[in-house]
């Protein structure tokens, strides 16, 4: 267990600060075209994907582990990380660029009407809550990034379970390789 909680925290901060280059990154990418932002998501979930994979990996690799424990490393990693990311929305939207918001809010509505939205989509309030305040920023944040890594982790676990679900400890003792 004690295992589980540290390869998660490490890979919890990993995510954190994929995420918040992501976050820096995405500004940098041009919004115009629809096969750059494929291209960016792609990257983005193959890197999450990616980290998840080599944690759990590493988390299960000296013995065979149980679907449990695999995925509560998962789930500590994705907690840790939607917490420090949201953390870190907050502080940048509060302190750091606190235009950031209505900044954000603009260009989606520039690009709604240029994707020829209805007004209603473009103007409805309840829709747009999220961009009120700095807290209801961050967590949204907080509850979407949760949901994908939560997701993405349960996802890894399970192929690395049925991966290793018939290993044996013997298999790890004796790696020696004969010449």
């Amino acid at each position: 267990m004690k295992k589980a909680m540290t390869v998660g925290l490490a890979t919890g901060i990993i995510l954190s600060l994929i995420f918040i280059g992501a976050g820096l990154v995405r500004h940098w990418i041009p919004v115009t075209t629809a096969a750059t932002q494929w291209v960016f998501l792609g990257i983005f979930i193959f890197l999450i994907m990616a980290t998840f994979w080599v944690s759990m990996s590493y988390y299960s690799r000296p013995v065979s582990a149980k679907w449990g424990k695999i995925n509560l490393t998962g789930f500590v990693a994705s907690f840790i990380a939607a917490f420090i990311f949201s953390t870190a929305a907050y502080l940048y939207t509060e302190y750091v660029d606190p235009s950031y918001l209505s900044l954000m809010m603009e260009q989606d509505h520039t690009n709604f009407v240029a994707s020829d939205l209805t007004a209603s989509a473009i103007t409805g309030e309840s829709k747009w809550t999220w961009f009120n305040s700095p807290y209801n920023f961050a967590l949204s944040n907080f509850k979407d990034s949760m949901a994908i890594l939560l997701v993405v982790g349960l996802f890894i676990g399970s192929m690395l379970h049925l991966r290793y679900k018939n290993r044996k400890e013997d298999d790890f003792k004796n790696h020696e390789l004969i010449f």
